[in-house]
């Protein structure tokens, strides 16, 4: 299953939404260089991958892969939760329902968003919200 494919669009469809609805709020990517503001909200993004199994089987079997994708928004502490979580709301849901090919064998299939928790970190107030997914792959299987 090509992940990398399918977090590399989820990864485009959250910056993308970003740049249209909240330019001035930079988004931290797994390995990538980013150096967040101390006195401003960003938005974090983690792809975290669950089990694989075959769903199907025959000439145009599929296989799946589940697993969420997990936004956190970051505010300075003392600076109220309302629009961190309005933020991390309406990023998911823009997510909520959508299906996105994925090359010809695959298919990004995303649910129902949530915000799941919040927490105080490191003088920071963090929001969390996630998105399941699952990923579809056809497993062509050869005639014996």
């Amino acid at each position: 299953m090509s992940q990398t494919s399918a977090k590399g669009k989820a990864q485009q469809l959250v910056f993308e939404w970003f740049a249209t609805n909240y330019p001035d709020v930079p988004v931290k990517f797994p390995n990538a260089p980013f150096s967040g503001p101390d006195d401003a909200m960003y938005a974090e993004f983690f792809w975290v991958r669950g089990g694989t199994t075959r769903t199907s089987i025959g000439s145009n079997a599929y296989r799946e892969q589940v697993g969420i994708l997990q936004l956190n928004i970051v505010v300075p502490e003392d600076t109220g939760a309302g629009t961190a979580e309005t933020v991390c709301e309406d990023a998911l849901n823009s997510l909520n329902e959508t299906q996105h090919k994925i090359g010809p064998d695959e298919t990004l299939t995303f649910r129902q968003a949530g915000l799941d928790t919040d927490e105080y970190l490191n003088g920071k107030y963090v929001v969390i919200g996630s998105i399941p997914f699952s990923l579809k792959k056809i497993v062509r299987t050869q005639a014996a």
